[in-house]
């Protein structure tokens, strides 16, 4: 069994649909400076890799921070 790393989830299951998105403040933010860090590996320094950096990053802040699977599973 997984347990995350903080003491609430920053991440968890969507309300539609598949996967998981921000719960908290703290996911707001590692997603914005993700998404930044992206955009201006791009756009600015023209690097491939740091871009994939900057996503593999936010998977494994994602993974750290989100609930363990299947506890949240509601029908509808």
């Amino acid at each position: 069994m997984r347990t995350r790393v903080t003491s609430k989830a920053w991440f968890g299951p969507k309300r539609l649909g598949w996967g998981l998105s921000p719960r908290s403040w703290e996911g707001w933010i590692a997603t914005a400076l993700c998404l930044a860090g992206f955009a201006i590996s791009l756009s600015a320094w023209r690097n491939t890799l740091a871009a994939i950096g900057c996503l593999v990053i936010l998977a494994i802040v994602v993974l750290l921070t989100t609930d363990p699977p299947g506890g949240a599973w509601r029908r509808s």
